[in-house]
C-alpha cells in the first residue's frame, strides 16, 4: 500500500477507537423493591440505601456509604392511633422523651407523592451511651386504613440534613 492509502485507513481505525472508548458508562439499573406483608412498593430505591432486611413485615434499609451508620425501618403504626397523623407525631414525642436523656427536636408537616406527611426528630442515649438521633416520617399509607412509619435510627451529629434528605429521597418513591 502507498503511504496515501494507509492515511485514511489509518484514521478510520483511530477515530473508532476513540469513538470506542469514549462511550459514557451504563448508569447501574434501579433496584426496585417490594414487601407484600406491608404492601409496598419503592420502584426505585434510591443509591443511598441498601436492604438489609425484607422478609414478611420486617423490611430495613441500611446507608450504602461504608462511613454511615444507621438503620431505617419501615412499618406500620399501632392501629390504635387510627389514620391520625397529628397523633402519631404526639406518640411518637413522647416515644422520645421516655427514651434515656430523651429530648424531642420537633416535627414539620411535609407533602409527598401519598399526601400530607409529617417528619417527627429526636435525640437520645443508645447502647454504650453513644447519641442517637431519630427520624421519622408519619404518612398515611397508600393501600391500607391505617399510618406508614419510616423510621431512620442514627449516631447524632452536628449536621443531620444529608441523612433527612436521602430519607425524603426515599418517600418519594414509596407507592
Amino acid at each position: 500500500m502507498k503511504m496515501h492509502t494507509k492515511l485514511p485507513v489509518l484514521c478510520c481505525v483511530l477515530l473508532l477507537t476513540l469513538a470506542a472508548c469514549s462511550r459514557p458508562e451504563k448508569a447501574p439499573e434501579a433496584i426496585s423493591l417490594s414487601n407484600e406483608a406491608l404492601d409496598i412498593n419503592i420502584p426505585a430505591l434510591p443509591e443511598a440505601w441498601t436492604i438489609r432486611a425484607n422478609t414478611g413485615a420486617d423490611l430495613r434499609l441500611a446507608p450504602s456509604a461504608a462511613e454511615s451508620q444507621g438503620q431505617l425501618r419501615i412499618e406500620l403504626a399501632p392501629s390504635d392511633l387510627g389514620s391520625n397523623l397529628v397523633e402519631a407525631v404526639h406518640a411518637h414525642q413522647a416515644e422520645i422523651e421516655a427514651r434515656k436523656e430523651g429530648k424531642y427536636l420537633g416535627a414539620r408537616e411535609l407533602s409527598g407523592p401519598l399526601g400530607t406527611a409529617f417528619y417527627s426528630r429526636g435525640r437520645y442515649l443508645g447502647e454504650g451511651g453513644l447519641e442517637m438521633e431519630e427520624t421519622t416520617i408519619f404518612t398515611l399509607h397508600p393501600r391500607k386504613k391505617g399510618i406508614l412509619a419510616l423510621r431512620y435510627d442514627y449516631p447524632a451529629g452536628d449536621d443531620s440534613s444529608q441523612r433527612v434528605q436521602s430519607m425524603i429521597d426515599l418517600f418519594a418513591e414509596l407507592e
